[in-house]
């Protein structure tokens, strides 16, 4: 993958992709916010994201399967309440995260997924040393 990684934050709650967005670009990463996976999808065709963060509250196990494998190599973090949890399971999902979870943890946990070529703030670094 050429240039810097980018996350993709997908899930049908604004708030959710709003603020996951802004907490990753605040650490220097790029992160692009999609409403709907195939959305995702059709953008990652053209450039592939290094993580995504899939908003599965609510979507079910197929859904949950889909999302398991639709981004080929990309890593994947899908945010669930704790009753999906199972379903997640039995769909293949890697890397859950149970909510109640604050936006800075998930934004941790995503820049855990990446490659190592962060940028400096990213990685909770002074860029000036």
């Amino acid at each position: 993958m050429a240039g810097p990684p980018v996350v993709h934050v997908v899930g049908g709650s604004w708030s959710f992709r709003a603020l996951l967005r802004g907490e990753l670009r605040e650490r220097g990463i790029e992160a692009l916010g999609f409403e709907t996976l195939d959305d995702s999808l059709r953008e990652a065709a053209a450039a592939p994201p290094a993580v995504v963060a899939y908003d599965g509250r609510g979507a079910g196990e197929a859904a949950l399967r889909r999302a398991a494998g639709a981004w080929g190599g990309a890593s994947l973090l899908v945010v669930l309440a704790r009753a999906e949890e199972a379903a997640a399971r039995r769909a293949g999902v890697p890397e859950t995260a149970l909510l109640p979870v604050s936006i800075g943890a998930l934004a941790a946990r995503l820049l855990a997924l990446l490659p190592d070529s962060l940028p400096p703030r990213a990685r909770g670094e002074h860029e000036d040393g």
